[in-house]
């Protein structure tokens, strides 16, 4: 079984690959050109999705919210290293949930609107399941231990 130390490296590292991820397509939000090697073909096609209207919440894009997420994610991550935290615990898991949710409610998007999947946004999916799933196994043994 995975101890508290493993989860929070493996929450670190899934972290870091989704601010690599959300901050690269903030960037190329914002100069399309970025995204050259993205484009498979009809059904991979990162810069469809990525200037979609879907890709903006009142004109800033979705993936600066994931690079901010992400980042709070790593910090959290790094202050639970020292010192576990329960209230810091509740705040990454609920931060985690709308994560989980807004990252389904994009992939529909993608699959039932767009039609098209960007290989990057599905990077920053995996890196939020197992960011999540980490906040709430370090949140149960926390909750256990204090």
């Amino acid at each position: 079984m995975l101890n508290r130390k493993w989860l929070l490296i493996i929450l670190l590292a899934a972290s870091s690959v989704g601010i690599v991820a959300a901050g690269f397509s903030t960037a190329a939000h914002w100069n399309t050109g970025l995204y050259g090697f993205c484009e498979l073909g009809e059904y991979f096609n990162c810069n469809v999705v990525n200037t979609s209207k879907y890709a903006e919440i009142m004109g800033v894009p979705v993936a600066l919210f994931g690079l901010l997420s992400y980042t709070a994610f790593f910090i959290y991550g790094l202050i639970s290293l020292k010192k576990p935290s329960l209230i810091l615990s509740t705040f990454a898991g609920s931060l985690a949930i709308v994560g989980l949710g807004f990252s389904l409610y994009l992939s529909s998007v993608e699959a039932f609107i767009l039609h098209t999947w960007c290989v990057v946004c599905i990077t920053s999916q995996v890196a939020i399941i197992l960011v999540a799933a980490c906040v709430f196994w370090i949140r149960s043994i926390d909750s256990k231990n204090m």
